[in-house]
């Protein structure tokens, strides 16, 4: 239980200074697995209508209880759905990412909103840095950030891509 806190939600949670307290209109967990992070995001964005995708049926329905547990129902919606089948586009799209999000970056984008924020929770600064390196400036705005987690002594960083206000192509590659 003390792991899970220190270093799952807190880890979630301390993308916040990075991503703002107020929290999007609209935001998306994508590959949500057990909720993190969207459900620790979607506690502290108040205002926000949180997605969470998952494609694997058992997850998605333990998301289901876990976001009626926590009272979040009203506005914490589940996908039990693949990530390439999501129409909707979101003012923040979130998730961790364990294998290089480069595989599959088009379609993160694809639901992030024109102007909106793509966050990518990556564990090594330098992983974060080479992954985004490839990624077209015109198209999109990248910076990693360092993360602050007081609780756990691990290297933590985000990957935050701001997508062009105009951007509707799929041509994200320089």
């Amino acid at each position: 239980e003390e792991t899970l806190l220190r270093r799952h939600i807190f880890d979630a949670l301390a993308g916040l200074p990075v991503l703002g307290t107020a929290g999007p209109p609209t935001a998306a967990d994508v590959g949500s697995g057990c909720g993190i992070p969207g459900i620790p995001l979607a506690v502290f964005w108040t205002n926000t209508k949180m997605t969470l995708i998952e494609r694997s049926a058992k997850r998605a329905s333990f998301l289901s209880y876990a976001t009626a547990v926590c009272g979040l129902s009203s506005r914490v919606f589940v996908e039990n759905r693949d990530l390439k089948e999501i129409k909707t586009q979101f003012d923040c799209t979130v998730f961790r990412a364990f294998r290089p999000f480069t595989e599959f970056i088009i379609p993160l984008l694809s639901v992030t909103k024109p102007g909106g924020t793509l966050a990518a929770f990556k564990a090594k600064e330098a992983s974060a840095l080479e992954e985004t390196a490839c990624l077209d400036k015109k198209n999109t705005a990248v910076r990693v950030e360092i993360l602050q987690n007081p609780f756990y002594d691990a290297p933590r960083c985000l990957a935050v891509i701001q997508k062009a206000p105009t951007s509707s192509s799929t041509q994200f590659f320089q």
